[in-house]
């Protein structure tokens, strides 16, 4: 799949965090306990995106591992669930893959 470049404004995020190196065997996981635990973020941006980001810092790169969070747009970080991470995500260009069909087929996108 081709992304799609998109420049985005700075953003807040609340969501469940994964870090690892086998995103295919975790991430369908993660996205569904995500959605079971979607209803407890507050201050939650009405929309029918969610986002994956995945990213680490070069200096924590260590064995192709990396911080995958999938998560909700938030207005605010005041209220983070017990177990969930918030982020503010810089604004920057980034490449945005979609997703259609089951969780058990992100591995695809």
């Amino acid at each position: 799949m081709e992304p799609k470049i998109v420049h985005k404004e700075a953003f807040k995020v609340v969501g469940l965090k994964y870090w690892g190196n086998d995103p295919v065997n975790n991430c369908p996981k993660l996205w569904r306990d995500f959605m079971e635990r979607y209803s407890e973020i507050e201050n939650v941006i009405p929309s029918q995106e969610h986002y994956g980001i995945m990213c680490t810092r070069k200096e924590d790169f260590v064995d192709g591992k990396f911080d995958y969070i999938a998560s909700a747009e938030v207005s605010s970080l005041d209220k983070i669930p017990v177990g969930m991470v918030g982020a503010e995500i810089p604004e920057a260009t980034y490449a945005a893959f979609t997703h259609k069909g089951k969780l058990d087929s992100l591995q695809d996108t």
